[in-house]
This record gives structure tokens, sequence and C-alpha cells, in this order.
């Protein structure tokens, strides 16, 4: 059962990395210049 519960979890977490990672390369890419970026 905890494993079951487990799962899902893990998948938003990989989103939410993936996200923050995909965040990080566009603002890399569109603000090459500026490390901060958008905010």
């Amino acid at each position: 059962m905890p494993r079951a519960a487990a799962v899902p979890n893990l998948g938003m977490h990989f989103a939410d990395d993936l996200e923050h990672a995909s965040a990080l390369l566009l603002r890399d890419h569109v603000y090459p210049d500026r490390r901060s970026g958008p905010g």
C-alpha cells in the first residue's frame, strides 16, 4: 500500500524537477548575460 502511494508522489516530484530544469535551461537561453533571469 505505501509503495502504491509513493508512485504518484514520485511522478509529481519528477514533473516538478523536470519543470525546474526546463525553466533553468530556458532562462539561460533567453537571458545568457543576466544570471538572475526573470525574478
